[in-house]
């Protein structure tokens, strides 16, 4: 096995998480920190709490949903509704207020 360079960062060194936001620019910032921002001070707890729980499940279910659709043979079905999952995270994401400078 060759010897790594000092010079190259290792794939478990903070380097090589910065690399997605050099790349990708703007689209690597956090949410929640333009969600804290959007939602009303009088809510902003339980608001940004409600989007954190909700999305974490759906993280969750998301997999499992998928898995039973596929084993009741449903596995293309269960493609589609990731489309339009995905279109209607899109068309909410695309609602959201523009950030002020």
């Amino acid at each position: 096995m060759p010897a790594r360079s000092s010079d190259q960062p290792s794939p478990r060194s903070p380097q090589a998480g910065v690399v997605p936001d050099r790349v990708c620019g703007d689209c690597a910032r956090d949410p929640q920190s333009f969600l804290s921002d959007v939602i009303p001070n009088d809510i902003q707890g339980t608001g940004l709490g409600m989007v954190r729980t909700t999305s974490a499940t759906f993280g969750v279910a998301g997999p499992v949903l998928f898995g039973g659709l596929a084993d009741l043979g449903y596995f293309h079905e269960g493609y589609v509704l990731l489309f339009v999952i995905l279109l209607v995270v899109i068309g909410l994401t695309l609602r959201l207020p523009k950030p002020t400078a």
